[in-house]
């Protein structure tokens, strides 16, 4: 061999070797059969993303990919797109963001994976984020078809408002606030889309430490105090406890009461409602926004005392 051609043989192996180890084979988008488009993720109005696809037919996860806004070094996910090399089947994909307050569980198979809220120990755990979630059935029926689906985004976890409306408890001496939630739900089975599980004694707590009176979102109530929660387990009551501080965090007034509908049946909440309880001197009101009318009018306990609506 030539000194010339011997230099040009090993310029080619030395850029092949270099072509070899930038990259692997999942990164070639031409071979990327499956896409999922979610656009915030593209406009940044999410902090991280997870995409996650099982063969609906035999239950096994075959793609999962994760991405955190702004740290991805690639450019396709930096366009909202997370994308796979799956052969044609029925799949079941996905799609759940802000996922920083939930852990995933058992994910390799459809029937058993799951997601569920971080234990802050014992039976309390953490509020749920702002987490917005798309499931996706989609049919791949032959190969090198190239398909991409579009998320769908729809805030998950429900959203819970109580608003003081009283006279008994003045402005100016509620300075902190503790409401706790008892019997939450605190797991999401996948297959079941919505519905949800959680141990019976589980309870989330939510602390307000700079609580503003006369709130400007709380349409005229004295105090608002608000969180998120998962959709409520199916045929299982909650308990809420409310109990408002001075700055020294000694009790000023605390409330208790279950969450029943007219016929004292549990509420059920789903994904992404706002669920409104207006406090008042004799008693509550229940309101589900998107409803037409309230629900409940109810009795509850103050301070071990009991007044009734």
């Amino acid at each position: 061999m030539s000194l010339r051609r011997f230099a040009i043989h090993t310029a080619y192996c030395l850029t092949m070797l270099l072509t070899l180890g930038s990259c692997t084979f999942d990164y070639f988008e031409d071979d990327m059969n499956y896409k999922v488009f979610v656009p915030e993720f593209k406009e940044r109005t999410i902090r991280n993303c997870r995409v996650l696809v099982w063969d609906k037919k035999t239950g096994r996860l075959v793609g999962d990919r994760y991405a955190r806004v702004g740290a991805t070094n690639d450019n396709v996910l930096d366009a909202g797109i997370f994308a796979f090399r799956i052969p044609p089947a029925n799949y079941k994909t996905c799609v759940l963001t802000d996922t920083d307050s939930v852990g995933f569980n058992d994910i390799a198979d459809l029937t058993t994976a799951s997601f569920s809220l971080d234990n802050d120990g014992d039976r309390r755990y953490k509020e749920p984020a702002y987490m917005k979630f798309d499931y996706i059935n989609r049919e791949l029926v032959a190969q090198g078809m190239i398909v991409t689906d579009t998320a769908r985004l729809e805030l998950y976890p429900a959203i819970i408002k109580v608003r003081y409306r009283g006279t008994d408890v003045s402005a100016e001496t509620v300075k902190k606030a503790a409401m706790t939630l008892s019997n939450t739900a605190t797991r999401q089975q996948i297959s079941l889309d919505t519905i949800t599980s959680g141990p019976t004694d589980s309870y989330t707590l939510y602390n307000y430490n700079d609580v503003e009176p006369w709130p400007q979102a709380a349409e005229g109530a004295k105090f608002e105090f608000s969180g998120l929660l998962f959709p409520t387990k199916e045929n299982e009551l909650m308990h809420l406890a409310l109990n408002m501080c001075d700055d020294e965090g000694h009790s000023i007034r605390s409330y208790r009461f279950a969450l029943t509908d007219r016929e004292s049946k549990p509420i059920t909440i789903l994904h992404g409602r706002v669920f409104i309880i207006d406090i008042y001197n004799e008693g509550f009101m229940i309101t589900i926004e998107g409803w037409d009318e309230s629900i409940l009018g109810g009795s509850l306990e103050i301070d071990g005392g009991k007044n009734k609506h």
